[in-house]
């Protein structure tokens, strides 16, 4: 009566084994990618609405005052990868930008190597022109190491990689990353994104790996907050997505969101309301000569 089991244990290994090779390793593969030099188009737009109210003046009027701001960066990037012992090493360089800013009515335009001065919120951008920026990432996409911008601005290129999961995963199968961004007097905003695979498909550079990503956040008032100040986290929500050739090469990133935020301190109340979409987008790919 026991001669039965055996083929069905087989049966059922068989059967976790096909299982196993339906599931799909996320990675960056440096091995593959080594040599490679890839050319991205980079958008970030920003639009801030914000009204303040001040407390009461000595004739009793209140005090109040509304704007918006808009933001729209562009830049062309070339990436070049190399192979080495813990990953990768990529070195970015921007070749041209075009900015946009509208303020209080004001629209000014510039677009890098343009005559004249530049505006002095431009400046940083204008000095990344020519001067490469050096990447170490893991092949999940952990940066390490950020080489050739100051200490101030690495934070900002440590999240130049969505990190991938540890595990191989099915088609509808998720993970989570969390990304607590420090935000004084106020106190500390803490995003959260879920990220699910969606399987494979046919793009414009070949086979691509399709993952959607949901983004929601929370407020920390306990963590770097100054007392006297009250904030609350109004509407809050986001989505994108993210596009990967089977070697891990980006071909298209995509997150935006809105976020509403209400400070309360005594000489009064901030309120804004931030709308935020990026993208990146491969136009060419090649290999280094």
């Amino acid at each position: 009566m026991s001669r039965p089991l055996l083929p069905l244990l087989a049966l059922l290994a068989l059967a976790a084994l096909a299982r196993a090779e339906e599931k799909t390793r996320l990675r960056y593969e440096f091995a593959q990618l080594s040599g490679t030099v890839a050319t991205y188009r980079i958008v970030s737009e920003q639009r801030v609405a914000q009204s303040i109210q001040g407390g009461p003046d000595a004739e009793g009027a209140v005090q109040a005052k509304a704007g918006e701001v808009f933001t729209r960066i562009e830049e062309t990037q070339e990436w070049v990868f190399k192979r080495n012992a813990n990953g990768g090493r990529i070195k970015i360089e921007t070749k041209d930008f075009v900015v946009l800013l509208e303020e209080e009515g004001q629209r000014v335009e510039y677009r890098s190597g343009q005559p004249g001065p530049v505006p002095p919120k431009l400046e940083p951008l204008v000095a990344k022109l020519g001067k490469p920026v050096t990447l170490e990432v893991s092949s999940r996409g952990q940066v390490t190491r950020v080489r050739g911008v100051s200490r101030k601005l690495r934070k900002g290129f440590e999240a130049t990689f969505v990190e991938l999961p540890r595990d191989p995963l099915e088609v509808g199968e998720s993970w989570e990353i969390t990304d607590r961004q420090p935000m004084p007097p106020l106190g500390r905003l803490i995003f959260r994104f879920a990220y699910t695979f969606h399987g494979e498909e046919e793009g414009d550079f070949g086979p691509q790996r399709r993952v959607e990503a949901k983004v929601s956040a929370t407020f920390d008032d306990e963590t770097g907050k100054e007392e006297l100040i009250d904030v609350s986290l109004g509407k809050h929500d986001g989505k994108g997505q993210l596009l990967l050739r089977p070697d891990g090469l980006v071909v298209e990133s995509s997150l935006e969101s809105t976020l509403e935020v209400l400070v309360k301190a005594p000489a009064g109340e901030q309120g804004q309301v931030i709308k935020n979409a990026s993208q990146q987008i491969l136009i060419r790919v090649g290999q280094a000569e």
